[in-house]
């Protein structure tokens, strides 16, 4: 969560993520990248000032996170990108850094800079789960480092800054902190949970997705799921393993088969076309097989596309769990 900057259910915008701009009109790109440029000229010592068409490349090329005000359409409230580093880190993962951060004056101080960073974060991790996901920060730039820090974000010692990012780095200023927000939890972890009830308020029985890697990860949600299949407002789907799992320890799932079982039904991508999930508990296995990897790759870029809500950490996936089951009492 983070801390107590929340946005109230009655306020959440318009998101567009990934590759969501490209179904904007061209003049309509336009006239939001012309606004995330007026912003950017207001901070001209911790910004890098993208021209409009530069923006445009980046909405194009699926990068940019942009939140616009629901009651005026054209109206920018929040913008950011992430920037994908060329090589991997000392660790073998691919590197994203969170860049161009920033929140209408008007819209200050009412979380939408957090739930930006939040999808932000969430698009990474649907282009790659295990990458590492950082900001680079002024150390003058002391509000952008409390809301880093109070969402879960780590500095990290010049010694642990990302192997192909610490030559430029180094070149540069003394003052720069170099911020982990890998594990901020994911866009589920960041919506307070009145606007995800909010988003699932459309049909009056949920319909959740379990598909849970790992049986340790399968035994530590067994005790939650079982009170959440006892709440009548839900209907739960699982995938092969998980469903047998869970049909096993007396939790009643419907069985529905991955995307790579494609002539087997039902099938998760008919319902993702369908848009018939309202979320989606998706934990990987982290060394799974290929196929494995490529289904959950596909689930997670649908869900951010689709803007369903996505638990991909088990310990999140618990706790949300159970706010659901006490948000239904």
């Amino acid at each position: 969560m983070i801390g107590t900057i929340k946005v109230k259910a009655e306020n959440i915008p318009k998101l567009l993520s990934g590759l969501d701009s490209t179904k904007l009109k061209k003049t309509d790109q336009v006239r939001l990248a012309r606004q995330v440029r007026q912003l950017l000229i207001l901070y001209p010592k911790t910004m890098l000032i993208d021209t409009p068409e530069e923006i445009i490349g980046f909405m194009n090329n699926g990068q940019a996170v942009m939140l616009v005000n629901t009651k005026s359409p054209n109206e920018l409230i929040a913008y950011a990108r992430i920037h994908p580093w060329p090589g991997v880190n000392q660790y073998g993962q691919r590197l994203f850094e969170f860049r161009s951060w920033i929140v209408k004056p008007a819209f200050l101080n009412q979380g939408y800079g957090a739930y930006a960073l939040h999808q932000a974060v969430a698009l990474a991790k649907g282009l790659d789960l295990n990458a590492q996901i950082v900001a680079v920060v002024e150390k003058n730039s002391q509000r952008a480092f409390e809301v880093l820090q109070a969402a879960g974000g780590k500095a990290l010692g010049k010694q642990q800054w990302p192997g192909n990012l610490r030559i430029l780095l180094q070149q540069g200023t003394a003052l720069t902190e170099v911020i982990d927000i890998t594990e901020i939890n994911n866009y589920l972890a960041s919506v307070e949970i009145g606007s995800v009830q909010m988003k699932l308020s459309k049909r009056t029985k949920k319909n959740i997705l379990l598909s849970i890697g790992r049986i340790t990860n399968k035994r530590y949600l067994l005790s939650c799921l079982k009170n959440l299949v006892n709440v009548d407002k839900f209907n739960l789907y699982a995938t092969e393993k998980t469903h047998q799992f869970l049909k096993e320890n007396g939790v009643k799932t419907g069985l529905i088969f991955k995307i790579s079982q494609s002539r087997s039904r039902p099938n998760i991508k008919h319902f993702l076309d369908a848009g018939r999930f309202d979320l989606i508990i998706n934990i990987p296995t982290r060394k799974g097989k290929r196929k494995e990897a490529t289904d959950g790759k596909v689930i997670r870029r649908s869900a951010v596309e689709n803007e369903i809500p996505l638990v991909t950490d088990v310990s999140v996936a618990e706790d949300f769990i159970k706010k659901l089951i006490r948000q239904s009492k």
